[in-house]
């Protein structure tokens, strides 16, 4: 299970939201709580927030990160998502839960980066930042 490194910096600090305020707007899909920082702090739509109202975004968030990366394609696609951002911390709550191989989440942790995510260069410490590539849609999302 992974912890939290202070040295890796924190997903919520200035820097990294000024990090997610710098993007174009779009659509942003990330851990629960980093989605209540980004819609406080950025001109970007959040797919998920820890706000009860949101069943639907909420499960999205978690079979995105939880999923085979070709599932996660698929939601992205569907939500229209133009941007992924992840902690390194994130999911850790759930312990062996959140240890497969095949998820997305740990394969990113592990800088296993699926085709159609590329990485955001200007991301700071303590915040992995992809702009998800246009070619996943029939049709560009709305940024």
């Amino acid at each position: 299970m992974r912890t939290s490194d202070p040295a890796e910096g924190s997903c919520t600090s200035p820097e990294a939201l000024a990090a997610l305020a710098a993007l174009p707007p779009g659509k942003l899909l990330a851990p629960l709580d980093l989605g209540a920082f980004a819609l406080a702090a950025t001109r970007l739509d959040v797919v998920g927030a820890p706000y009860h109202r949101n069943n639907a975004g909420n499960l999205a968030v978690y079979r995105f990160f939880l999923g085979a990366p070709e599932d996660s394609a698929t939601i992205a696609r569907d939500w229209k998502v133009g941007y992924v951002a992840l902690c390194p911390d994130s999911f850790t709550e759930l312990g062996d839960k959140a240890a497969g191989d095949i998820q997305l989440v740990n394969q990113l942790h592990r800088g296993q980066v699926p085709a159609w995510l590329s990485p955001v260069a200007a991301a700071p410490a303590g915040l992995a930042l992809y702009r998800v590539e246009p070619g996943l849609f029939t049709q560009a999302p709305s940024r």
